[in-house]
């Protein structure tokens, strides 16, 4: 059996729609593990995230999904959002960067595959 990829060779690119299927079960792990630590606020299993709603996110201008793509197989998905600083006399105005969700397939837990993603994201933002 052929040795498995390292994670140097991780590439972190913007999600693109034939895409799905792969961020689709990525984000289910988000999802499901929501719904397991706050039951109250969000369904234990809600199920896989439609397409449409995929395609708007991949297409909104005011923010970015980036995948970490390691040789063909999707291992973790970040989703940032921008918005301008709101009017406020004690914030500097500029634009902000917002990571509204992260998530790392569970078999490359803890390899820093959360780390390239945020890296990624700070640098997009």
């Amino acid at each position: 059996m052929p040795n498995a990829p390292s994670i140097e060779a991780a590439k972190i690119r913007g999600a693109e729609l034939s895409d799905y299927e792969q961020v689709a079960a990525l984000y289910h792990r988000l999802d499901c593990r929501h719904g397991r630590l706050a039951p109250s606020f969000f369904p234990e299993d809600a199920g896989k995230r439609e397409l449409e709603a995929y395609r708007q996110t991949v297409a909104e201008k005011n923010g970015v999904v980036l995948v970490a793509d390691l040789e063909g197989i999707l291992v973790g998905v970040v989703t940032v959002s921008v918005y301008d600083t709101p009017a406020n006399p004690l914030m500097v105005p500029r634009k902000r960067g917002y990571v509204d969700e992260l998530v790392v397939a569970s078999t490359h837990d803890g390899q820093g595959i959360g780390k390239l993603l945020m890296e990624a994201a700070a640098t997009w933002c």
